[in-house]
C-alpha cells in the first residue's frame, strides 16, 4: 500500500512502452504526449505537490501538472529518451513555470499594472516562499558553471520534489552520492544567497 503513495519514477514494467510513446512525440505525433502524461500523471502529481512545498489546495497542484503538460505540448519537439528522461525534462519545466509565477508575483507587488493572476498564487505560496524560489533559482546558473550534477540535483529536488532515492534513480548515481551533493548544495547556497 505504502507504494502506491509514492510511486518509483521508473517502472520497468512499462519502460518499453514508455520509449515507444517518446519515440512518437519526437517524430511529432500529438497524441503521445497524451498517453506519457496518463502514465506517469500519478507521479507528477506528487512531484508537483512536493515541488510546491506539499500546500494543501489540490488546484495549485493541478495547475501545476497541467501548466507543465501545456509547456511541454508546446515544445516544437519533445526529445526525452526515456521514462527518466522525461521526468528531468518535467522537472525542468515545473522550476520554469514556478519562477515564471514568482516573477509574475513580484511583478504584482511592484504595481506593473496588471491584474492578478489567481494561479500565480496557488503555484508559489507566500511572498516569502515566492523571494526565495527567485533567489535560488538566480543563484542555480552559478552553481551550473562550477558543478552541474550538484545543480541538477537542486533542480530535482528543490524544484522537481524528488526526494534523494528518486534524484539517484532518476539520475543513475548512488543515494549517498545525491545526499553529498544536496549538503554540498545547499551549504553553498546559503553562502551564496547572504553574500
Amino acid at each position: 500500500m505504502a507504494s502506491n503513495a509514492n510511486p518509483s519514477p521508473i517502472n520497468p514494467g512499462d519502460a518499453a512502452e514508455t520509449r515507444i510513446l517518446l519515440e512518437r512525440c519526437r517524430l511529432g505525433d500529438p497524441g503521445a504526449l497524451d498517453e506519457v502524461f496518463e502514465r506517469v500523471y500519478q507521479q507528477l502529481r506528487i512531484l508537483a505537490h512536493r515541488a510546491r512545498g506539499g500546500a494543501q489546495d489540490t488546484m495549485g497542484t493541478t495547475g501545476l501538472i497541467h501548466e507543465t503538460y501545456l509547456k511541454l505540448n508546446n515544445a516544437q519537439q519533445l526529445s526525452a529518451s526515456d521514462r527518466r528522461h522525461f521526468c528531468r525534462i518535467a522537472a525542468r519545466a515545473m522550476r520554469q513555470i514556478l519562477i515564471n509565477a514568482a516573477e509574475a508575483r513580484s511583478a504584482q507587488k511592484r504595481g506593473d499594472g496588471q491584474s492578478p493572476l489567481s494561479l500565480v498564487e496557488e503555484l508559489v505560496g507566500s511572498e516569502s516562499d515566492c523571494q526565495r524560489m527567485l533567489d535560488i533559482n538566480g543563484v542555480l546558473d552559478d552553481l551550473r558553471k562550477q558543478d552541474e550534477r550538484m545543480a541538477d540535483v537542486v533542480e530535482l529536488r528543490y524544484f522537481g520534489g524528488y526526494t534523494s532515492e528518486e534524484c539517484a534513480e532518476l539520475m543513475e548515481i548512488s543515494v549517498p552520492t545525491v545526499q553529498r551533493d544536496w549538503r554540498m548544495a545547499k551549504a553553498w547556497l546559503a553562502q551564496s544567497l547572504s553574500a
